[in-house]
């Protein structure tokens, strides 16, 4: 680990909290985040992402390729695994969806 006076030296911003008994932590997209345990418990995590997450995941993908490294998740797999449980109709709807952001980005384009 990382003492938090090197990262906060180096401009990185720290924050601290204690996770009490029903509580639930969300860390972000690129942040960094540990834990330390103090005292008897029982710990439990949960990893999820929203869809708006996705870029994110992405992006890092794409970092970790250019430096040869291999990335803890399957990124493609876990889109393909979702879209396989999509219903048709929503699939279609999400087609049409982006041809008319597209026809609208086109017509906007055109009033510049």
């Amino acid at each position: 680990m990382v003492s938090p006076d090197v990262l906060k030296a180096r401009g990185v911003p720290i924050y601290r909290l204690c996770q009490r008994a029903r509580e639930f932590v969300i860390t972000f997209p690129l942040a960094f985040h540990s834990g330390f345990s103090h005292g008897f418990n029982v710990g439990e995590a949960t990893n999820f992402a929203l869809p708006s997450w996705i870029p994110h995941g992405i992006a890092t993908l794409r970092r970790c390729r250019a430096r040869g490294l291999e990335s803890v998740l399957d990124l493609e797999k876990m889109a393909l695994d979702a879209a396989a449980l999509l219903p048709a109709r929503a699939i279609e709807a999400a087609a049409t969806a982006e041809r008319a952001a597209a026809a609208a980005g086109r017509e906007c384009r055109g009033l510049d």
